[in-house]
């Protein structure tokens, strides 16, 4: 028997020793075993761990779905970003200019992105 399973049978267990358990799949279980009280534990116990693991299912779904909207919502804004970026005023100059206003010229202008500045700073003279 796969041993996550365990913990949801100790509940639907703890339930029952307890009496905390639903009071509806109770009654269901009772009518299923016909008025026997332990067949009615053990179909309880069936139908609850059926029950238990759907929810923990269904937890798990929207769970993904959620880091899943995330993840889109994150590349959205990632690409909003750059799109904004290209379109500004304050776009990044380009690294190396070598012919400026009809006469020559070699000047660095501070690009933006960290990777880009640690390049020029090993590939310039």
């Amino acid at each position: 028997m796969n041993d996550s399973i365990l913990p949801v049978y100790a509940q639907a267990v703890d339930e029952l020793t307890l009496q905390t358990y639903d009071r509806g799949l109770y009654g269901k279980a009772l009518c299923d075993a016909e008025g026997d009280e332990s067949r009615a534990r053990s179909y309880y116990i069936k139908a609850r761990v059926a029950h238990l693991n759907q929810q923990l299912a269904q937890q798990q779904r929207n769970l993904e779905t959620q880091q899943h909207l995330q993840r889109i919502a994150a590349w959205n804004g990632n690409r909003i970003r750059v799109r904004r970026r290209r379109t500004s005023d304050h776009a990044p100059k380009p690294a190396i200019t070598f012919w400026k206003g009809g006469q020559s010229s070699f000047s660095i202008h501070r690009a933006c992105d960290p990777l880009v500045n640690l390049f020029l700073k090993w590939t310039t003279f």
